[in-house]
């Protein structure tokens, strides 16, 4: 009994569990279609707006805290690219360098081979050129961002994650930033799948390098994700593809991982429509 006392007492750092909680019903993607259906609801709705623009309920900003996120506090001199020892067992990053491991059963922000000579690693201050880079380099598919919108994006996400390759661990070639459900995130898209689930991690955005596409570098970053999702008890990634200006390559790549769409939405003034995606996090560990 103490020690049931003791579990329920934790809390979870952002973005990585240290304790259980109770998974509640009705917040996967059949959850949300059920309410919609209940409630004469067309899933292709905006979500109404928000009242206001302070932060949605339950744990306070990191700020908030006195601390960043995790992946913004770790020490790069003791051990670059590695989390220094005093936060593996905060972070559960777990060392697994079988290369036959699959991506997903890794768990924490740590460097994790998942097949010479790839590995992840959190997006590091010294990355944000390259990144930025990749990033503009995939517009219309992402939004353009510049050096101070990253910085806002990097203090208020759950995870940001590259992928790299042994022989050069500071090149990048793929990076995805997600965010969880308590983030004070203003994007049109977030909000809507705020609306409708309370244990989610919703991808802001996934880029891999044009020249390194084709290696099932996407599909390791998704891996780490929904490790991820698995630790902090999210029961759906969300994210969205364009439709206009369409993504057919993207959508194909989605569909494969297991998500479905639940829904479209305007935005933009108009100039760009998107297909609102959901993917199961229990499906995608029975994969």
């Amino acid at each position: 009994m103490a020690a049931s006392a003791q579990l329920r007492a934790q809390r979870p750092i952002r973005g990585f569990v240290v304790g259980a909680r109770r998974r509640s019903t009705g917040q996967g993607v059949q959850g949300i279609r059920r309410r919609a259906d209940r409630a004469g609801e067309d899933p292709h709705r905006a979500a109404p707006a928000r009242a206001s623009s302070g932060r949605r309920s339950g744990r306070p900003a990191p700020a908030a805290l006195g601390r960043r996120p995790l992946h913004a506090r770790l020490n790069r001199t003791e051990h670059p690219g590695r989390p220094p020892d005093a936060l593996l067992a905060e972070a559960g990053w777990r060392d697994r360098t079988d290369p036959h491991c699959h991506a997903r059963r890794h768990g924490g922000v740590g460097p994790i081979v998942v097949g010479m000579p790839r590995s992840i690693r959190p997006l590091l201050p010294h990355d944000s050129a390259q990144v930025l880079l990749l990033n503009n380099d995939a517009v219309p598919a992402v939004n353009a961002l510049d050096e101070a919108s990253l910085a806002a994006l990097l203090a208020e996400c759950a995870v940001a994650v590259v992928v790299t390759t042994d022989a050069e661990p500071a090149q990048v070639l793929g990076f995805a930033i997600v965010f969880a459900a308590d983030a004070d995130y203003a994007s049109e898209n977030y909000r809507w799948f705020a609306e409708r689930s309370r244990e989610f991690l919703y991808v802001d955005r996934i880029v891999v390098a044009e020249e390194a596409r084709g290696q099932g570098l996407g599909e390791v970053l998704y891996g780490t994700i929904f490790a991820s999702a698995e630790t902090t008890a999210a029961v759906v990634v969300f994210c969205e593809v364009n439709i206009e200006p369409p993504n057919p390559g993207s959508l194909a790549f989605h569909s494969r991982l297991g998500f479905a769409q639940i829904g479209q939405r305007s935005t933009k003034n108009d100039t760009v429509v998107v297909a609102l995606l959901a993917a199961s996090v229990g499906e995608y560990a029975e994969r």
